[in-house]
């Protein structure tokens, strides 16, 4: 009888083991086009596969036109868009991502535990919340969708500023830039190609008065306020010019079926 007891109370044990396990686990639950993962033991890019494990320190990319979902979890997805690059540090307390290029969306539910997103500029604290963030090596852009994110802008040594922690609201979008032209120029390209890529809202693109072509082209530099090294921006985004975006539109339609 007693040794039946402590059969039972181990495979218990091995039960809640795997539960705990499975709650944790990083697999990739969707791939669109060219999806490459490096596993953190190996030198060589392999195809990424659908339900695949991913462990700490692999690296994963997507191509142009490609992207990709992976989950942690029941309450923490990652989607990833084309031409991004990123590092999975970790799926378990006190955890990060780090975006060396492109853009994701996160949808994080936690629980008592840490998750940071580093950017080549920025560390941007999660406790639960759903955003995106553009990034490359002279900005990084977010915006809020649920909730809310703490960021830190980086120094040069890549370690966080001190007492310099900019709290992201609910509709609110922040960028961080080395050069903030730079930034604006790049953001007025994005635009313009979004634009060409559809007639029918170039057409009614035209018809707009020229103080909301302006509006819609540019972001003033004169916005933007000095930090340390870095020109800053925070302020309310347009939720409506904001749904044209098809990135957007995608990662929400997903989210629907998400677990909260």
């Amino acid at each position: 009888m007693k040794n039946a007891i402590l059969t039972m109370l181990f495979i218990v044990g091995l039960c809640q083991s795997a539960s705990a396990a499975e709650q944790e686990s990083a697999f990739i639950s969707l791939v669109l086009g060219n999806v490459s993962i490096q596993k953190s033991e190996a030198d060589q890019w392999i195809k990424a596969r659908l339900n695949q494990v991913v462990k700490p320190n692999d690296k994963i990319r997507c191509e142009k036109r490609s992207r990709c979902e992976i989950k942690i979890g029941k309450k923490k997805v990652l989607r990833i868009g084309e031409l991004t690059s990123i590092i999975i540090k970790g799926q378990a307390k006190d955890s990060e991502i780090e975006v060396k290029n492109g853009r994701i969306w996160l949808n994080i539910l936690l629980d008592g535990e840490k998750l940071n997103l580093r950017t080549p500029t920025s560390v941007a604290s999660i406790r639960g919340t759903i955003y995106r963030v553009d990034a490359d090596t002279n900005a990084s852009q977010f915006r809020v969708y649920e909730g809310e994110v703490g960021i830190s802008p980086l120094d040069d040594n890549g370690e966080i500023i001190q007492d310099s922690v900019f709290v992201i609201h609910l509709g609110e979008e922040f960028v961080i830039a080395n050069d903030a032209q730079k930034f604006i120029q790049q953001d007025e390209k994005e635009k313009t190609q979004f634009i060409e890529n559809d007639r029918s809202l170039f057409e009614k693109f035209l018809r707009q008065d020229a103080q909301d072509r302006e509006e819609f082209e540019s972001t003033d530099e004169d916005d933007f306020k000095e930090f340390q090294s870095y020109q800053i921006l925070q302020r309310t985004f347009d939720s409506e010019e904001d749904q044209k975006d098809e990135w957007v539109k995608w990662n929400q339609e997903l989210d629907e079926a998400v677990q909260r």
